[in-house]
């Protein structure tokens, strides 16, 4: 099964399909295509109407130009920073925001996890 898939049947509420198949792609191919990946998914952010996808596309664009300047090993680092920065005293709405960037960077791992397999 397709992990694009199965991330899109179980629905991470944060994550949006078109920019976790940008991140799938992003992943599998290497560092020298990331700033033609990247373009696609700016693109694909100014097209976006609705405001929830356009919020979680932004975390998208972020998280891919990490990679881009820091490598793949971002996503873990960036998911052991969130979790650990959700146990701290923070307001509701912080912690909201952290949880969605974890639903994406969830999306980035299996993403990367798929890439591995495939080598």
């Amino acid at each position: 099964m397709n992990i694009i898939f199965f991330l899109s049947v179980i629905g991470l509420p944060s994550c949006v399909e078109r920019f976790d198949k940008l991140a799938e792609n992003l992943l599998a191919s290497d560092s020298s295509s990331y700033g033609g990946i990247i373009e696609k998914a700016e693109k694909a952010l100014e097209e976006t109407t609705d405001e929830k996808e356009k919020s979680s596309g932004e975390i998208y664009v972020k998280i891919m130009k990490k990679i881009q300047e820091k490598g793949v090993e971002y996503v873990d680092t960036e998911t052991t920073r969130v979790q650990k920065l959700l146990k701290d005293k923070i307001t509701d709405k912080k912690k909201e925001l952290f949880k969605k960037r974890l639903d994406i960077l969830s999306s980035f791992q299996y993403a990367k996890q798929g890439a591995k397999d495939e080598l």
